[in-house]
């Protein structure tokens, strides 16, 4: 279940998506675009090394590096 909990946790660093409804939806403020990317690219981020670290935790020791 580690495994699983860690994938799910990878599948929030895609942000494509949100950039384009940001873009549309903030098209004629630009501080708050740049704040929404901000905000995704931190969350992004902080996606990707949560989830690295679950999924690294669970290694078998035996097989780690291999």
């Amino acid at each position: 279940w580690r495994q699983m909990i860690g994938a799910g946790v990878l599948c929030g660093i895609g942000f494509t998506v949100p950039l384009l409804f940001a873009a549309h939806a903030f098209s004629t403020r630009s501080a708050q675009l740049t704040a929404t990317k901000v905000g995704l690219l931190v969350a992004s981020v902080l996606c990707a090394l949560l989830g690295l670290g679950i999924v690294a935790s669970n290694t078998p020791a035996g097989r780690a590096g291999e």
